[in-house]
């Protein structure tokens, strides 16, 4: 049986009142998984457990088949950008799309610089590397978060419903330019959304979360239109 890049198994975690309970699933390499559910149902809970900035209370995290479960956040080699882009108001774009690889010590390696450049083209953001954070539109902003995500290229990128805060032109932008990324880079995505849209323009399987339980999976265009979009 091949490996899978990333696999969950029986992962369960408590937080108050409420319980992430046996939730298993295995991501590819290069696939693009999005997560859906209604508020409260643990999606962001569940990026978090994957990213290490939370610990299960049962279950483990494989990764290429090696046990991460208890692997610090700064090791686990992945990008993470959250609905509302949390870039650090006190640094210029640039400095904030560099701020990982500056903790890294590898801002000035001639990857990252010439990556950097490109990313910037990509997201069309070159313009605005000198102006603070403050003086962005939300769709900038998401750009360079997901920028800052990228720019080390990660073999895993997870997205706690980057497109929700925008207007209907700007969120068809991202998903165009998130669409672009990850056919070019071949990056395994985990994508939390509401939007049933996002779902079926991005992704390539979609797992349903109801009150911190799989209620399905499957491909999107087959869960959203069949008997499984009613749970």
């Amino acid at each position: 049986m091949s490996i899978s890049f990333l696999e969950l198994c029986t992962i369960s975690h408590v937080a108050d009142s409420f319980r992430l309970q046996d939730i298993s699933f295995r991501l590819s390499t290069g696939e693009y998984l999005v997560i859906a559910g209604p508020t409260g149902s643990g999606k962001t809970m569940l990026l978090e457990l994957i990213a290490g900035l939370r610990s299960p209370v049962q279950g483990k995290i494989l990764s290429d088949g090696k046990n991460i479960t208890d692997v610090p956040p700064e090791k686990r080699c992945l990008g993470f950008a959250y609905q509302d882009s949390l870039l650090y108001p006190f640094l210029s774009v640039r400095e904030n799309i560099l701020f990982s690889a500056k903790v890294k010590g590898v801002a000035h390696q001639p990857q990252v610089v010439n990556y950097l450049a490109e990313l910037s083209e990509i997201m069309e953001i070159t313009h605005l590397w000198e102006r603070s954070p403050y003086f962005l539109s939300g769709g900038e902003k998401q750009r360079v978060s997901l920028a800052r995500a990228l720019l080390l290229r990660p073999p895993l990128l997870l997205l706690d419903e980057p497109l929700s805060a925008l207007d209907s032109q700007t969120k068809h932008h991202l998903q165009e330019l998130l669409r672009f990324i990850h056919q070019k880079e071949n990056i395994s995505i985990i994508h939390v959304t509401h939007d049933q849209n996002e779902a079926l323009q991005l992704g390539d399987r979609m797992i349903i979360l109801k009150e911190g339980k799989i209620s399905s999976q499957g491909i999107p265009a087959d869960i959203i239109t069949g008997p499984a979009s009613n749970d």
